[in-house]
């Protein structure tokens, strides 16, 4: 059913690209299969083979997600439905309604330009295969082939890099009156950076972003205040969560600035 995804997972190279949780445990799969909600049978065998699934890497983005679990989601008209995935652009769902009817289930999809759900596929296996189609073709061809080759492995400096920005100390200290976040860093390393990346990510909803701190300017062993912005015009910082990101691999160079 879905062959065609796995014949991509087998031939890209790049690690982190599509992120794939794996096939559900016994239990897991079976609370799947008896589940009282009548989603696509094509649905739950995604879900069961592949668990969560995060496609099509875009820097700090994937341009296709699927839950392993459904979330419920009523539209201005008061009409239910399950928001199963997600593109860039788009949120994708099934009707509620349409789970009583024994056949394979209509997609739906909201977009910020219309606002408004509307009907986008006849079924799910339909909806990720086209989405997956469309997302290919934002990448040119050269592009495509360097992520099915994988990565060049890092350089010397590049590894003196990693090695450093481990050594970066950081805490917030405040909030500045212009929403901005106030940062102490300390440069516990022997290079300078030009920036450090930090990562935001919802407390309440799946975003997951990174800001970049300009560090250029803090030697070895000084310290240093930084005032950033960290979504403010979309965020409390209440709502967000400031966290120290994990080591960059060679796949990572372009959301890391720290290789600028």
């Amino acid at each position: 059913m879905f062959e065609w995804l796995e014949d991509e997972l087998k031939k890209i190279k790049t690690p982190k690209f599509h992120l794939i949780d794996g096939v559900l445990s016994e239990e897991r799969q079976k609370l799947v299969m008896q589940s009282k909600l009548s989603v696509p049978l094509s649905y739950k065998k995604f879900v069961i083979e592949y668990g969560n699934v995060k496609l099509y890497r875009q820097g700090n983005l994937y341009l296709v997600r699927i839950y392993s679990v459904p979330r419920d989601f009523k539209d201005s008209n008061g009409i239910d439905y399950l928001n199963f995935g997600r593109t860039d652009l788009s949120f994708a769902y099934f009707k509620i309604d349409d789970l009583f009817i024994n056949s394979e289930k209509s997609v739906y999809e909201w977009y910020a330009k219309r606002n408004t759900i509307i009907k986008t596929s006849d079924g799910f296996e339909e909806w990720i295969h086209k989405k997956s189609i469309a997302a290919k073709k934002r990448y040119k061809k050269s592009v495509w082939k360097q992520i099915i080759a994988g990565p060049k492995p890092f350089t010397e400096k590049e590894n003196q890099i990693v090695n450093a920005r481990k050594l970066f100390k950081w805490r917030i200290v405040g909030e500045a009156g212009n929403g901005n976040i106030i940062f102490e860093v300390h440069n516990c390393s022997l290079l300078v950076l030009p920036y450090l990346t930090i990562g935001i990510r919802g407390k309440n909803n799946d975003f997951n972003g990174a800001v970049w701190l300009s560090v250029s300017h803090i030697k070895p062993g000084e310290k240093a205040l930084i005032e950033k912005d960290c979504y403010k015009n979309r965020f409390k910082l209440d709502e967000i969560e400031i966290y120290t990101k994990p080591d960059p691999g060679p796949e990572d160079r372009s959301v890391y600035w720290e290789f600028l």
